[in-house]
């Protein structure tokens, strides 16, 4: 039986902006760490536990790969670059937590706009960056599509 590693298929994320692709990454960790606040003097009941759950679930399941590929931005905004290739190699099983994870984003964003949370709202090009990494990762891991580069 081939191991977990092994079933991972490649996911191409070409002309990933990195300015934007960044400040997604800064907004999921400003947004885990509040949550990770709300939680901790929480009652157990209410939205503070809901967004307490929701950030749990971002930091567990994208922590690995997010941090891998933020640190491949990075290096090519240092060289220059203002648009990168990145590769991430994920679990067709997957899929749902993809298409779950632009759920969170768009309701912690809510909460944000709401000023229930200390943490900015994220601007609309951060979320489409976010919808459009869903998108490839629903379209080359079940449908076998080539990869799109981001819409300029």
């Amino acid at each position: 039986m081939p191991g977990q590693d092994q079933l991972r298929r490649p996911v191409e994320l070409r002309g990933v902006p990195i300015r934007e692709f960044v400040h997604l990454q800064s907004y999921f960790d400003d947004m885990v760490r509040e949550m990770q606040l709300i939680a901790v003097g929480s009652s157990g009941e209410g939205a503070a536990v809901r967004l307490a759950d929701l950030a749990i679930y971002v930091q567990h399941d994208i922590a690995g790969h997010r941090n891998l590929l933020h640190a491949d931005a990075l290096a090519a905004e240092a060289d220059g670059q203002t648009h990168v290739d990145l590769e991430v190699h994920l679990l067709p099983a997957s899929l749902p937590d993809a298409r779950r994870l632009i759920e969170v984003a768009e309701e912690l964003d809510q909460q944000s706009r709401r000023g229930l949370l200390l943490t900015a709202p994220a601007s609309e090009i951060v979320l489409d960056v976010l919808r459009w990494i869903v998108e490839e990762v629903e379209g080359q891991l079940l449908t076998s599509r080539p990869p799109r580069p981001f819409p300029s």
